[in-house]
């Protein structure tokens, strides 16, 4: 009786190697689900922001242009570049 009481008492040490390993596939097939998804938000957040970035370049080059702050050649070539025939030389 008494090494049934010593057994008993040994085997409250914790987790089996088992489960250990259990537990950790699980977080890895999580991971590994949510990850693809992440990635695209921010990638997404990533065009976003170089998309306004590229608005306020577009804004300021039009806004120069009109106040006729640019010379000529420059003119023609940020023209040329938000048509999406990049920069020519003159």
């Amino acid at each position: 009786m008494e090494s049934k009481d010593i057994r008993r008492q040994t085997n409250r040490g914790g987790f089996s190697l088992i489960e250990l390993i259990i537990a950790i596939a699980i977080l890895v097939i999580l991971t590994g689900l949510l990850a693809p998804n992440i990635l695209r938000y921010v990638e997404k957040a990533r065009q976003a922001k170089d998309l306004q970035a590229l608005d306020t370049l577009r804004e300021e080059v039009t806004l120069a242009i009109i106040d006729g702050d640019i010379d000529e050649y420059a003119n023609a070539n940020a023209c040329n570049f938000f048509v999406g025939r990049g920069f020519t030389s003159t």
